[in-house]
């Protein structure tokens, strides 16, 4: 496994991979960045590759977090330690989320999975057909963990 420190936005991966998996990532995209997001995952998929994420799916988890500036995507946050910090946290439900994603150019099947918790799959528009490999309510991640090549995105 290679470890690699990059901006999201500007990676150029050294090869394409099947799969691309993030968790709790989406919410940290900004609106006005989400498309180019998307453009550069599609960049790093293989043909018929697919992208599995792991999201919060509401403001419950907030917690004590105060929201400032327009639109109220970014986030003071306080840690232990006293400082504060301004994270982007953007929360959507699955039809937002999917509707979202569509406008960037993919196919998703993204649904409630527990309590606060959304999992989604997402393929791009021209390389797939038009329905997700399961039904939504069928959708064995676990099969996820096989591809051959995969790209995992974690925040640092």
């Amino acid at each position: 496994m290679d470890y690699v420190l990059a901006d999201v936005f500007g990676w150029q991966p050294p090869r394409r991979y099947d799969s691309v998996f993030f968790a709790f990532w989406l919410s940290r995209v900004p609106p006005e960045r989400f498309d180019d997001f998307w453009a550069a995952i599609e960049q790093w998929l293989a043909a018929r590759g697919r992208v599995a994420f792991v999201e919060e799916a509401d403001r419950e988890g907030a917690g004590n977090e105060v929201y400032t500036g327009p639109g109220g995507h970014v986030v003071v946050r306080r840690l232990r330690d006293g400082s504060t910090h301004r994270v982007v946290k953007v929360f959507a439900g699955p039809e937002e989320i999917g509707h979202r994603v569509s406008r960037a150019g993919w196919h998703s099947a993204v649904r409630q999975a527990g309590r606060g918790w959304l999992v989604g799959e997402a393929w791009p528009i021209r390389s797939r057909p038009t329905r997700p490999r399961a039904h939504q309510e069928d959708v064995n991640w676990q099969s996820i963990g096989t591809a051959t090549d995969a790209v995992a995105i974690a925040a640092t």
